[in-house]
């Protein structure tokens, strides 16, 4: 575009040229006219070509504010898409990145403010015969306010993504907070009930008893009770064993059970209790029941209770 209007600028300055010429020789011959017109058609090549040299310069500089403009224009559709997409991660590179390419793109937007007014002091020297030039120049000009605006417009919208971005930040701070502190109370509920299933453990435990009932032989054969003492078993003497396995016991909670039946004709403790903590129902055949008036004392030598019948 910009060369084919300067070929047309220099296709008028060689068209009056040659009028002026031909209107000259047709006018007379003589040798000191055609001196005068070969003097004038020198003057014309000198400025033309000096005019040459400087569209040249011109096309040079205006060829450069176009490479400057398509780098800017590179540069903003990368930040535009950047800052579009959501799934960028806005982090400390992207950061510096950003800053980087505004910076290229405000250096690059003085070096082409500079290298148009330059341009633009030297074609106000020139004559009229450059007036397209000066009106390429124009358009470049008006590009560049366009560009001014396009970027301030960026520099907005960059603005607005951080703040939005602060805010999205704060909010992710508030909600790790409500999220530890949520964190941190259910730890106390759940030390709490912890500490509750321990006491209800405990408490279970302390109104927790066995008792088992059966023959001697019974008794033996369960591990329950052991024979000690005694030649040859004679005169041996029934025990508790000391090792107990709750698996061969009937299992109660003390305050709840304090009837234990045992219709049998005999029946034997064979674990400690307490005289007085009880006593022993009959009928007229057999032992119907031990009954269990004190639990505290009853229970408190022996959580397992072990009764020998016949």
């Amino acid at each position: 575009m910009f060369e084919k209007d300067i070929r047309t600028v220099r296709k008028g300055s060689l068209a009056a040229l040659l009028i002026g010429m031909t209107m000259a020789l047709s006018g007379c011959f003589n040798q000191e006219k055609v001196a005068e017109l070969e003097a004038q058609n020198q003057q014309l090549q000198q400025e033309l070509q000096e005019m040459d040299s400087s569209i040249t310069n011109y096309l040079g500089v205006i060829g450069d504010i176009e490479d400057n403009l398509a780098v800017i224009k590179e540069k903003e559709n990368w930040i535009h898409a950047s800052t579009s997409d959501n799934e960028v991660e806005f982090g400390k590179d992207f950061e510096v990145s950003v800053v980087e390419d505004l910076q290229m793109i405000n250096a690059l937007m003085d070096e082409n403010r500079a290298k148009l007014a330059k341009l633009q002091k030297s074609l106000s020297n020139r004559n009229s015969r450059i007036r397209e030039l000066n009106k390429l120049v124009d358009r470049l000009n008006a590009k560049l306010i366009a560009k001014e605006e396009s970027i301030a417009k960026l520099n907005t919208q960059l603005e607005e993504l951080g703040s939005r971005n602060a805010v999205l930040a704060e909010s992710l701070q508030q909600l790790n907070l409500r999220v530890d502190t949520l964190e941190l109370a259910n730890n106390i509920k759940l030390a709490k009930l912890e500490i509750q299933a321990e006491q209800l453990q405990d408490l279970k435990d302390q109104n927790t008893a066995y008792y088992a009932l059966g023959t001697s032989k019974e008794l033996s054969s369960k591990q329950i009770i052991t024979k000690k003492g005694g030649i040859l078993g004679i005169g041996a003497v029934e025990k508790l064993n000391e090792q107990l396995s709750a698996e061969n016991f009937y299992q109660i909670d003390i305050r709840q059970t304090t009837t234990i039946p045992l219709m049998a004709r005999k029946a034997e403790l064979v674990s400690p209790h307490p005289q007085g903590s009880y006593e022993i129902e009959k009928d007229a055949k057999l032992i119907t029941s031990l009954i269990i008036k004190d639990p505290d004392i009853f229970w408190n030598y022996s959580k397992y209770l072990v009764v020998k019948v016949n």
